[in-house]
Protein backbone atom coordinates (compact mmCIF):
# COMPACT_ATOMS: atom_id res chain seq x y z
CA UNK A 1 0.00 0.00 0.00
CA UNK A 2 2.28 2.67 0.70
CA UNK A 3 3.12 2.75 -3.23
CA UNK A 4 -0.37 3.44 -3.85
CA UNK A 5 -0.56 6.08 -6.17
CA UNK A 6 -3.10 7.62 -8.16
CA UNK A 7 -2.36 8.46 -11.95
CA UNK A 8 -2.72 12.11 -13.07
CA UNK A 9 -6.36 13.69 -13.18
CA UNK A 10 -8.14 10.43 -12.00
CA UNK A 11 -9.74 12.30 -9.03
CA UNK A 12 -10.39 15.39 -11.86
CA UNK A 13 -12.29 12.74 -14.33
CA UNK A 14 -14.03 11.13 -10.94
CA UNK A 15 -15.15 15.00 -10.13
CA UNK A 16 -16.33 15.16 -13.88
CA UNK A 17 -18.24 12.53 -13.72
CA UNK A 18 -20.00 13.15 -10.14
CA UNK A 19 -20.85 16.33 -11.56
CA UNK A 20 -22.67 15.15 -15.15
CA UNK A 21 -24.41 12.56 -12.53
CA UNK A 22 -26.18 14.95 -10.34
CA UNK A 23 -26.69 17.37 -13.13
CA UNK A 24 -30.04 16.26 -13.55
CA UNK A 25 -31.30 15.69 -9.80
CA UNK A 26 -34.24 17.67 -8.87
CA UNK A 27 -36.59 18.19 -6.09
CA UNK A 28 -39.21 15.40 -7.31
CA UNK A 29 -36.27 12.31 -7.32
CA UNK A 30 -34.91 12.87 -3.77
CA UNK A 31 -37.71 10.41 -2.28
CA UNK A 32 -37.21 7.53 -5.25
CA UNK A 33 -35.08 4.31 -4.33
CA UNK A 34 -31.70 3.70 -4.83
CA UNK A 35 -29.11 1.09 -5.59
CA UNK A 36 -27.93 1.20 -2.20
CA UNK A 37 -31.43 -0.38 -0.31
CA UNK A 38 -31.40 1.28 2.98
CA UNK A 39 -31.48 4.71 0.75
CA UNK A 40 -33.58 6.94 -0.88
CA UNK A 41 -31.82 9.41 -3.33
CA UNK A 42 -32.05 12.14 -0.50
CA UNK A 43 -30.35 9.69 1.94
CA UNK A 44 -27.69 9.16 -0.52
CA UNK A 45 -27.20 12.21 -1.29
CA UNK A 46 -26.76 13.63 2.05
CA UNK A 47 -24.13 10.21 2.82
CA UNK A 48 -21.94 11.51 -0.11
CA UNK A 49 -21.91 14.69 0.91
CA UNK A 50 -20.61 13.68 4.97
CA UNK A 51 -18.02 11.18 3.40
CA UNK A 52 -16.53 13.48 1.46
CA UNK A 53 -16.33 16.11 4.07
CA UNK A 54 -14.61 13.66 6.09
CA UNK A 55 -12.80 12.54 3.46
CA UNK A 56 -11.08 15.74 2.84
CA UNK A 57 -10.67 16.52 6.76
CA UNK A 58 -9.01 13.16 6.88
CA UNK A 59 -6.60 14.08 3.96
CA UNK A 60 -6.06 17.51 5.30
CA UNK A 61 -4.74 16.84 8.79
CA UNK A 62 -6.72 13.36 9.86
CA UNK A 63 -10.03 12.62 11.66
CA UNK A 64 -11.89 9.81 13.36
CA UNK A 65 -14.85 8.66 11.49
CA UNK A 66 -17.75 10.35 11.79
CA UNK A 67 -21.13 9.80 12.24
CA UNK A 68 -23.54 7.24 10.59
CA UNK A 69 -25.72 7.54 7.58
CA UNK A 70 -28.43 10.30 7.49
CA UNK A 71 -32.06 8.41 8.23
CA UNK A 72 -34.93 9.74 6.18
CA UNK A 73 -36.72 11.04 8.95
CA UNK A 74 -33.69 13.32 9.37
CA UNK A 75 -33.06 14.06 5.74
CA UNK A 76 -36.83 15.02 5.12
CA UNK A 77 -35.79 17.53 8.17
CA UNK A 78 -32.50 18.91 6.26
CA UNK A 79 -34.00 19.17 3.13
CA UNK A 80 -37.36 21.03 4.75
CA UNK A 81 -34.95 23.75 5.34
CA UNK A 82 -33.24 24.47 2.32
CA UNK A 83 -34.12 26.95 0.04
CA UNK A 84 -35.53 26.56 -3.21
CA UNK A 85 -35.14 23.56 -5.19
CA UNK A 86 -33.49 21.03 -2.99
CA UNK A 87 -32.27 18.54 -4.88
CA UNK A 88 -30.11 21.43 -6.63
CA UNK A 89 -28.97 22.78 -3.47
CA UNK A 90 -27.37 19.12 -2.29
CA UNK A 91 -26.10 18.73 -5.29
CA UNK A 92 -24.40 22.10 -5.74
CA UNK A 93 -23.17 21.59 -2.37
CA UNK A 94 -21.88 17.91 -2.95
CA UNK A 95 -20.33 19.17 -6.31
CA UNK A 96 -18.09 22.31 -4.20
CA UNK A 97 -16.65 19.54 -1.67
CA UNK A 98 -15.89 17.14 -4.76
CA UNK A 99 -14.09 20.03 -6.26
CA UNK A 100 -12.51 20.87 -3.15
CA UNK A 101 -11.45 17.38 -2.69
CA UNK A 102 -9.44 17.49 -5.73
CA UNK A 103 -7.59 20.81 -4.91
CA UNK A 104 -6.91 19.21 -1.42
CA UNK A 105 -5.46 16.37 -3.44
CA UNK A 106 -3.58 18.25 -5.62
CA UNK A 107 -1.74 19.96 -2.46
CA UNK A 108 -0.57 16.26 -1.41
CA UNK A 109 0.75 15.57 -4.66
CA UNK A 110 2.97 18.55 -4.74
CA UNK A 111 4.95 17.32 -1.41
CA UNK A 112 3.29 19.49 1.40
CA UNK A 113 1.84 17.42 4.32
CA UNK A 114 2.88 14.19 6.06
CA UNK A 115 2.69 10.85 4.26
CA UNK A 116 0.83 9.10 6.67
CA UNK A 117 -2.69 10.63 8.52
CA UNK A 118 -4.81 9.05 11.10
CA UNK A 119 -7.99 7.97 10.36
CA UNK A 120 -9.74 5.74 13.52
CA UNK A 121 -6.83 4.23 15.54
CA UNK A 122 -4.65 3.73 12.78
CA UNK A 123 -1.98 5.65 10.72
CA UNK A 124 -3.02 5.40 6.63
CA UNK A 125 -1.44 6.38 4.31
CA UNK A 126 -2.82 9.61 2.12
CA UNK A 127 -3.05 7.72 -1.04
CA UNK A 128 -4.98 5.15 -0.39
CA UNK A 129 -7.35 7.45 1.52
CA UNK A 130 -7.79 8.75 -1.10
CA UNK A 131 -8.43 5.74 -3.50
CA UNK A 132 -11.09 4.73 -1.29
CA UNK A 133 -12.84 8.15 -1.89
CA UNK A 134 -12.63 8.27 -5.93
CA UNK A 135 -13.59 4.65 -5.86
CA UNK A 136 -16.81 6.04 -2.88
CA UNK A 137 -17.64 9.35 -4.91
CA UNK A 138 -17.51 7.25 -8.65
CA UNK A 139 -19.87 4.25 -7.65
CA UNK A 140 -22.18 6.53 -5.24
CA UNK A 141 -22.06 8.75 -8.43
CA UNK A 142 -23.51 5.88 -10.25
CA UNK A 143 -25.86 5.24 -8.02
CA UNK A 144 -27.61 8.71 -8.26
CA UNK A 145 -27.38 8.40 -12.19
CA UNK A 146 -29.35 4.86 -11.88
CA UNK A 147 -31.86 6.57 -9.25
CA UNK A 148 -32.69 9.43 -12.10
CA UNK A 149 -33.19 6.96 -14.40
CA UNK A 150 -30.25 7.58 -16.55
CA UNK A 151 -27.93 5.20 -18.26
CA UNK A 152 -24.76 7.06 -17.16
CA UNK A 153 -21.93 4.40 -17.18
CA UNK A 154 -18.27 5.67 -15.01
CA UNK A 155 -16.02 6.25 -18.22
CA UNK A 156 -13.28 3.40 -19.16
CA UNK A 157 -10.41 5.12 -18.40
CA UNK A 158 -11.01 6.09 -14.58
CA UNK A 159 -13.54 2.78 -14.01
CA UNK A 160 -10.37 1.22 -15.18
CA UNK A 161 -7.77 2.21 -12.56
CA UNK A 162 -10.58 2.21 -10.03
CA UNK A 163 -10.86 -1.57 -10.54
CA UNK A 164 -7.23 -1.73 -9.52
CA UNK A 165 -7.44 0.17 -6.30
CA UNK A 166 -10.58 -1.32 -5.49
CA UNK A 167 -9.33 -5.08 -5.33
CA UNK A 168 -7.12 -4.24 -2.13
CA UNK A 169 -9.97 -1.84 -0.40
CA UNK A 170 -12.65 -3.71 -1.27
CA UNK A 171 -12.46 -5.41 1.96
CA UNK A 172 -11.77 -2.48 3.96
CA UNK A 173 -15.06 -0.41 3.02
CA UNK A 174 -17.49 -3.45 3.08
CA UNK A 175 -16.69 -3.97 6.46
CA UNK A 176 -17.84 -0.26 6.87
CA UNK A 177 -20.83 -1.30 5.89
CA UNK A 178 -20.62 0.89 2.30
CA UNK A 179 -21.01 -1.44 -0.31
CA UNK A 180 -22.92 -4.75 -0.78
CA UNK A 181 -21.18 -7.79 -1.57
CA UNK A 182 -20.43 -8.53 -5.46
CA UNK A 183 -22.56 -9.54 -8.47
CA UNK A 184 -21.53 -11.60 -10.73
CA UNK A 185 -20.94 -10.20 -13.85
CA UNK A 186 -18.93 -11.77 -17.50
CA UNK A 187 -15.39 -10.75 -17.62
CA UNK A 188 -15.66 -8.86 -20.87
CA UNK A 189 -18.30 -6.66 -19.64
CA UNK A 190 -17.11 -2.98 -19.77
CA UNK A 191 -15.15 -1.31 -16.57
CA UNK A 192 -17.79 0.71 -14.90
CA UNK A 193 -20.20 -2.63 -15.29
CA UNK A 194 -17.26 -4.49 -13.14
CA UNK A 195 -16.94 -2.09 -10.91
CA UNK A 196 -20.42 -1.36 -9.50
CA UNK A 197 -20.68 -5.49 -9.51
CA UNK A 198 -17.16 -5.85 -7.76
CA UNK A 199 -19.17 -3.00 -5.05
CA UNK A 200 -22.32 -4.69 -4.95
CA UNK A 201 -24.98 -3.06 -7.70
CA UNK A 202 -26.12 -5.04 -10.90
CA UNK A 203 -25.19 -3.04 -13.66
CA UNK A 204 -28.07 -4.13 -15.68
Amino acid sequence: MERLRLSDGLLEQVAAYAAEAVSAVSASDLSTPTPCAQWDLLSLLLHVHRSLGFLIASLEHGSRPGPGPVGPARSRQIAGRLDGDAGEVIAAALLHRTERLVRVHDTIRAGRGPAYVPVGDRLMPRELVAASGAVEIAVHAWDVATSCGRVLPIPDAPATELLDLSAPLVDAVRRHGLFDPPVPVIANRRPSDRLVALLGRDPR
